[in-house]
Parts: C-alpha cells; sequence; structure tokens
C-alpha cells in the first residue's frame, strides 16, 4: 500500500489544476489515467466523491470542484519527492482564486488555502527549508 495525498481544490476546472499541478514535476508522463513522475503517481479521475465534497465543505467551508489524489511510490528520494509534491500543489493555487486543502492519508491536514491565506500545518519534520523555499507565497504556521 502507498502513501497518498488529496488535493481537493474549489473553484477551478479539473484539466487546469491537472496541468498547474504537473508544470513544475519533472520527468512526468501520462499512462491511462495517471500521470507518472519519479516517486509520484497522480490520478487523472479528479471528480470529488459526494463524501468528499461533504467532508471537505464540513471541514473547511468550501466546495471541492477536483480531488487529486497523489500516491507515493519507490521513493528513494523522499525530499525531493516532496519538494515536487509541494511545487506542484502551490503552482496550483498561486495567482488562483480558489480554495484548497492538501490532506495526508485524508486525515492529516498539510496545508490549507483559504481566502487568499496559506496556513501550514506544523508536522514535525515535514516543513524544512529546503521544502518552505519553493513556496511563492506568504504563509503562516498553525496546529490544525
Amino acid at each position: 500500500m502507498s502513501i497518498h495525498y488529496s488535493l481537493a481544490i474549489s473553484k477551478i476546472a479539473p484539466s487546469l489544476a491537472l496541468s498547474k499541478l504537473i508544470e513544475n514535476i519533472p520527468e512526468h508522463h501520462q499512462e491511462n489515467y495517471y500521470i507518472l513522475s519519479p516517486g509520484l503517481l497522480i490520478s487523472t479521475n479528479t471528480k470529488p466523491s459526494k463524501l468528499t465534497i461533504d467532508i471537505i465543505e464540513d471541514e473547511f467551508g468550501f466546495t471541492p470542484t477536483v480531488n487529486i489524489v497523489i500516491n507515493w511510490y519507490q521513493v528513494d528520494v523522499p525530499l525531493a519527492t516532496r519538494i515536487n509534491l509541494i511545487k506542484g500543489c502551490m503552482e496550483v493555487i498561486n495567482n488562483t482564486n480558489c480554495d484548497a486543502v492538501l490532506l495526508f492519508e485524508a486525515e492529516t491536514i498539510v496545508f490549507l488555502y483559504k481566502n487568499g491565506k496559506l496556513v501550514l500545518n506544523k508536522i514535525d519534520g515535514f516543513w524544512v527549508d529546503e521544502v518552505l523555499v519553493v513556496i511563492p507565497i506568504p504563509y503562516e504556521f498553525e496546529l490544525i
């Protein structure tokens, strides 16, 4: 079983969200219903389920139009893979008018971007300098 993240996004078309996500992920290519890059497998089936919509609305106060599932597999360089993950996610929300939340294993909030404010969850060891440097917009840390 692989580790997975899910990026729920509002007010954006699925095709635009996917193209923005992979813009900064190196060596990617599409195979069937997935986009592959070193260490990441990104699902192109981005329609959120009714349950996902209900949970995001209840927990975060916005309605997702897209839910992108990103699986980690065969990660030889975990820091580089994490940097690529965050760079891709930041490309989706940077300069757009969407709300977004990145969840780890559908339970742990990694970050929440809502009403133009980016909040990073204080996760031990996750937000190292090499990862923070790829975030192009102001952010703050909170326990969320």
